[in-house]
């Protein structure tokens, strides 16, 4: 081959790269579920055995005057496998959705109460649907559960906002239960005015990180340590409106926010980043939107390359609403926008990581020929080559089993896997002499990537194997649970 004929080829191949490359945003798959009225996922987590579940509320169905709680489980696709509704004859609705360690599924959010208060509503369910238990908690007045999170040393943590037990109009709350939902402790902190709390996450000291809003005027960070008292707490804002809906700690210590502002931008209301140093002091802010109305819901950490942050906005190409999904570098700069929805009102809620390289948004959308569905829409995170002969470059290519994470751990710890086709897969847990001690999966599987929570509680310190067998795939790490 002459250096002409190369120098060609060359570009051919390199142009053909480029020109089937799955960019930053493009859609994977987008359904929706629901009947014939009002639908929609607020939450959305990742099944331990394939696919999704999805949490929110339905008009569709049930017997509630103003709509019941409603779960749906999908496949990897996004193919809707069953859906269940939940609730009295009031409004019942899930906020929020965790995977638990026995790889198993906690919502919770608000249920209306005879004298047509709210009470903070918190259902366990398994894979298929079962309802393992169901519980109310609240006083005389209003609680509302905004989010949730697995408790670092068992049980689960919740925040929202109280009246019943508020100092002021309304308080922030946070209380812990058992892993079996019963109650151990109910903390408040506010202001004379109204307060609330709407997202929370683990931190590293074995606290937490609540983000929500000060006195209706403030965004709010709440730090606690593992029992719920309060080591510091940051009121960030100007002269009108901020509110804080999804923190997380940073690689550096420190915290990302996203949320709302009406006090700075260029719109009525604008969506709100702000990253803070370990101690709430804020180290940068921004914002994105036009000139009408733009409400931050979410932001992930997009590696360490920046930030993903999920909003809804008026502005969009079509409809009343859409999704606006803005990403970042490391300090707040935009790097590439999109929207997403038709001509109705579409509105996301919730959006989380999957695999290597996906985004799944929960959401509902609204047109002109029905009253609206849930909806849970895939994206890719971040611009994906193909191979030079312009197929798509398998996401999960070969059979691998990955160091669980953390090791050594107390008492939980989480077992990471993919699978490069459908297999049947046994997972088991073994002590050092090779006694088995418990079978995490033993089914078949879709092909992609699965995270598989192990609780050790009932077991003693020492060293224990981890093994995954897959088609003709099989390997064994170990795993040091420290009490």
């Amino acid at each position: 081959m002459n250096t002409k004929s190369l120098v060609v080829l060359l570009f051919v191949l390199s142009f053909t790269q480029f020109s089937f490359s799955q960019l930053a945003g493009d859609v994977i798959f987008e359904k929706s579920y629901g009947g014939i009225s009002y639908d929609e996922i607020m939450s959305v987590t990742e099944n331990p055995f394939g696919g999704f579940i999805g949490a929110g509320f339905t008009k569709s169905y049930g017997l509630g005057r103003w709509g019941d709680a409603f779960f749906v489980k999908t496949n990897s696709d996004g193919d809707s496998v069953w859906t269940m509704h939940l609730g009295g004859d009031g409004m019942d609705v899930f906020a929020d959705l965790i995977t638990t360690p026995d790889s198993m599924f906690v919502a919770t959010g608000l249920t209306d109460t005879p004298n047509d208060f709210e009470n903070i509503f918190l259902v366990k369910i398994n894979d298929d649907g079962l309802i393992q238990w169901e519980k109310n908690y609240g006083g005389p007045a209003k609680e509302v559960a905004q989010s949730l999170t697995n408790a670092q040393d068992g049980g689960i943590i919740i925040t929202g906002v109280t009246k019943s037990f508020s100092v002021g109009e309304e308080d922030l709350f946070i209380m812990k239960t058992t892993i079996d939902g019963d109650s151990l402790w109910f903390k408040t902190y506010g202001t004379t005015g109204n307060d609330g709390g709407y997202g929370i996450s683990p931190t590293s000291d074995g606290g937490y990180i609540i983000a929500g809003q000060y006195n209706w005027s403030d965004l709010w960070l709440v730090k606690t340590d593992s029992e719920g008292d309060t080591l510091w707490t940051s009121v960030i804002g100007g002269a009108d409106y901020e509110e804080g809906l999804s923190v997380h700690e940073t690689s550096d210590g420190g915290y990302i926010i996203c949320g709302s502002t009406a006090s700075f931008g260029s719109g009525q209301l604008d969506a709100f980043l702000v990253k803070t140093d370990p101690n709430g002091k804020v180290d940068w802010q921004k914002t994105f939107g036009g000139a009408g109305y733009d409400e931050g819901r979410r932001v992930i950490i997009n590696g360490n390359t920046g930030y993903v942050v999920m909003a809804n906005t008026d502005g969009g190409v079509a409809g009343e609403f859409n999704y606006l999904i803005v990403w970042t570098d490391l300090n707040g700069n935009t790097l590439k926008t999109k929207t997403y929805g038709d001509a109705g009102e579409d509105r996301s809620y919730d959006m989380i990581t999957v695999g290597n390289n996906s985004l799944l948004i929960a959401a509902s959308n609204y047109n002109p020929n029905s009253d609206g569905d849930a909806s849970l829409l895939m994206i890719y995170k971040n611009d994906m080559p193909t191979s030079v002969d312009g197929s798509e470059s398998n996401t999960f290519g070969n059979y691998y089993l990955a160091e669980a994470y953390p090791n050594p751990f107390n008492p939980t710890t989480t077992i990471k896997f993919q699978l490069p086709q459908n297999s049947f897969v046994t997972l088991k847990i073994y002590d050092i002499l090779g006694n088995e001690i418990v079978t995490l999966i033993n089914k078949e599987l879709e092909k992609g990537e699965y995270k598989v929570p192990f609780n050790a509680s009932s077991l003693s310190s020492g060293t224990y194997l981890y093994q995954l067998k897959a088609g003709n795939f099989i390997q064994t790490k170990k795993i040091t649970l420290l009490k």
